[in-house]
Formats: C-alpha cells, sequence, structure tokens
C-alpha cells in the first residue's frame, strides 16, 4: 500500500491547501568585486 492510500485509510489529511507550505532558501553568491562583471546577482 501506497503512502498516499495509508494516510487515507486511516483519516488522515493527504493533501495541502496551496500556498501553505513555505520552504526556507538561502542562496550564496561567490564573486570577486562589485557589479555583475564580477559575479554579483542581481536584487
Amino acid at each position: 500500500m501506497g503512502f498516499l492510500c495509508d494516510r487515507h485509510a486511516r483519516g488522515l489529511a493527504t493533501a495541502r491547501n496551496p500556498g501553505s507550505v513555505s520552504i526556507p532558501v538561502w542562496i550564496h553568491v561567490i564573486n570577486q568585486g562589485s557589479g555583475a562583471t564580477n559575479g554579483d546577482a542581481p536584487p
């Protein structure tokens, strides 16, 4: 039995409302100085 089938059989939620989950994301930029030509990412 699959994960969702098992949850449904036990009366547990199988789906989430749109926008109800937040996933934190971090981005690290390595550059050689300031400016796009040196590797800076635009804001």
